[in-house]
């Protein structure tokens, strides 16, 4: 059952390895063709506005330069001003002067007056506009009509979509804000679009296979539409593929080798580390735990270590998770119990009151047999329950039931229990109160942010609030300063541990540090200076 499993796991891990690339590079090959065909369809939609705002322009210069020098209305010298206006501006037809609803004059050389019919005001510059207007001169050619103070400016209707840009697959529009309407197109164009218009930016967006950006004008309450079809995004989406779906093979070949080469290395570490622990290989340190208050040491954690027969030092964050990975984790634990049991006669008989603390997995808490390995090294050691300490990582209180069972029963035979690494994992107010524990440690990474200013150093505070909540006590790990070690005491927080007080080390220095502060603590105090 178990090659079972592993034959179905290594061929999941290589469909992950492969296929999850493979898809990012689909995915990242349609985004960029998205992208580009959205940059494509603006430039589009930027030449219509600006061939919009470029009238809008000319227009108002020529007003303002006949308003200045015309002689009168619809006077020789004011069309002899507009036929040489005609001839400088590269997007205006002509230019006249307007009587109410009538054109009274202009730069197309007849007198007669005409009525290019009703106006609507347009822009934010009191201009007025008209749509589709036919002059007896073209009557097959439509015309728009700027209209501001009594002046008039004839444009082409086509101009402001005879793009320079010249792609006939694009379909292009001009529109007037206002109600919003259309007012020239080449091409499909949805009307329903111009719902999505907004004067003051650029929107972009697909709808029904077409992929569309719309301009705003910058003068006249009007923009620019373009829209491109599917085709052209099928064609740029193939051509990152092209250049992507390889890329991504070798990406996911080279993972999927790493992979199986890491997995040969827990493998080989783990088959090791079974080595290991059958000669004897894993050894323990002890970092002192300190009562914040006065500097006493109360008690110490327990850390496993690892020497192999050659001599290197494997570190604990290699081999404690291959471990777990491998399943031996408890078959390390039971190694560190027996060592524990032979170690805690020696360092409570110099001080009674002290205690070891050592961790335990999540399988650890789980297992059947993990009860009875911590009543036996009690029993071994010869010395109370009390002096053992349990500490478990947040990831072990998954399983609420079976934890909670598991806690009642370590609790049961006298033993105190921790929640380790607090913060790094799921853990809150209520989720706790479902458990019997005794202290809370909070983790290394919110204590090395006390006094740094960064938005987790809030955490610490709310961690303290919380353990007082339930009336946990509190070790810090991974104190550094005194100014972390006041900020801790000052806040609650009784006992911490980390290299301010003192480095993990083996049993034989504890024992001499030990033996060092009972006697400092039994020399009579010295007489006062006289």
């Amino acid at each position: 059952m178990q090659k079972r499993a592993a034959f179905w796991s290594a061929i999941l891990l290589g469909v992950l390895a492969l296929g999850t690339p493979v898809l990012g590079a689909l995915y990242l090959s349609r985004q960029q063709a998205l992208e580009a065909e959205f940059e494509h369809v603006t430039a589009y939609a930027r030449d219509v506005a600006r061939r919009t705002d470029a009238t809008a322009d000319q227009a108002a210069a020529a007003f303002r330069e006949i308003r200045a020098r015309s002689p009168g209305p619809c006077s020789p010298g004011e069309l002899a001003i507009m036929r040489r206006l005609d001839l400088t501006s590269s997007y205006i037809q002509a230019f006249g002067r307007m009587d109410g609803t009538r054109l009274a004059c202009s730069s197309l050389g007849t007198d007669t007056p005409m009525d290019l019919g009703p106006v609507r005001p347009v822009g934010r510059h009191g201009s007025r506009i008209r749509l589709d207007v036919h002059l007896p001169i073209a009557p097959a050619v439509g015309f728009i009509v700027l209209e501001r103070d009594g002046l008039a400016a004839i444009v082409h209707a086509e101009l402001p979509v005879d793009s320079s840009i010249g792609n006939e697959d694009v379909a292009l529009a001009s529109f007037l804000e206002g109600p919003t309407r259309l007012a020239t197109t080449r091409g499909r164009i949805d009307p329903r679009w111009l719902r999505r218009a907004d004067p003051h930016r650029l929107v972009r967006f697909v709808d029904d296979g077409m992929v569309v950006a719309i301009v705003p004008s910058q003068h006249l309450g009007a923009g620019g539409i373009a829209a491109v079809g599917r085709s052209g995004l099928e064609q740029r989406t193939r051509r990152f593929m092209a250049a992507l779906v390889p890329m991504a093979l070798l990406g996911g070949g080279a993972l999927l080798a790493g992979l199986v080469l890491l997995a040969r290395a827990q493998s080989r570490l783990s088959t090791m580390l079974k080595s290991g622990l059958r000669h004897g290989e894993l050894f323990l340190e002890y970092q002192p735990i300190v009562d914040l208050a006065n500097g006493r040491w109360v008690g110490v954690e327990a850390l496993c270590r690892w020497r192999r027969r050659d001599g290197e030092l494997v570190r604990p964050e290699v081999f404690i998770p291959a471990a777990e990975e491998a399943g031996i984790i408890h078959l390390v634990t039971t190694r560190v119990l027996a060592q524990i049991a032979q170690d805690l006669p020696r360092i409570v008989a110099l001080d009674p009151e002290f205690h070891v603390a050592v961790n335990l997995s999540a399988d650890d808490l789980y297992a059947s047999d993990t009860v009875p390995l911590l009543q036996a090294t009690v029993s071994a050691s010869g010395v109370a329950a009390r002096h053992l300490q349990i500490e478990v990582t947040e990831r072990g209180f998954m399983r609420t039931d079976a934890a909670r069972e598991a806690v009642r029963a370590i609790r049961g035979i006298g033993i105190r229990v921790a929640v380790d690494d607090f913060g790094t994992g799921y853990s809150s107010l209520s989720y706790l109160e479902l458990f019997e524990l005794d202290l809370l440690k909070i983790d290394k990474s919110f204590v090395d942010t006390i006094g740094q200013g960064a938005a987790t150093s809030q955490v610490v505070p709310h961690i303290i609030e919380m353990a007082k909540s339930l009336q946990l006590q509190m070790v810090a790990e991974g104190i550094e300063s005194q100014a972390q070690a006041d900020y801790l005491g000052q806040r609650g927080v009784r006992y911490g541990q980390g290299w301010l007080y003192a480095r993990p080390m083996p049993l034989e220095a504890l024992l001499q540090r030990l033996r060092q502060l009972r006697e400092r603590a039994a020399m009579p105090p010295s007489p006062p200076a006289a």
